[in-house]
């Protein structure tokens, strides 16, 4: 399996990060651990010293952007980092085509409609609904979890 580093100098929550991208390195072979996580991937790396600056990556098999975190030169001369993806980059050509309309609310954990005569919204065209999710979700508390809503 081959990965893209890059140095990133995009803030995370920016979502094309494109123009904020600096190649280290195309097409490094990575020895995943025993169990590949495609959210949060322990990545591992034969040594170059020029890789160290890396903190970001492009994983062709998941088609996925990650942060990279926590490098550390380990023994038999590699690198690991942990990943996490990166999901407004990942998906930023769907979250283009997505048509939105933004509500806010100024009563925090109340979700109430703003007026319209605040934003000028057609009642008929927006519907508030609350979900409860299930005690198994999500499914492991000590992770991260990741939803991206529409």
């Amino acid at each position: 399996m081959t990965i893209d580093l890059y140095t990133c100098t995009a803030a995370p929550r920016q979502r094309d990060k494109t123009g904020a991208l600096s190649q280290i390195s195309s097409s490094v072979t990575i020895s995943p651990t025993s169990t590949l996580d495609s959210m949060n991937p322990m990545i591992i790396i034969e040594y170059n010293e020029s890789w160290i600056p890396a903190n970001y990556a492009y994983i062709s098999l998941f088609g996925a952007y990650y942060f990279l975190e926590k490098p550390k030169v380990i023994p038999g001369k590699r690198i690991s980092f942990q990943g996490k993806i990166d999901v407004l980059m990942t998906y930023s050509s769907y979250l283009e085509s997505v048509p939105a309309t933004v509500i806010r609310s100024e009563s925090i954990g109340k979700p109430t409609p703003v007026p319209d005569n605040q934003l000028p919204i057609n009642p008929q065209r927006y519907e508030l609904k609350s979900i409860l999710f299930d005690k198994s979700f999500p499914q492991d508390a000590n992770k991260p979890s990741y939803m991206l809503i529409t």
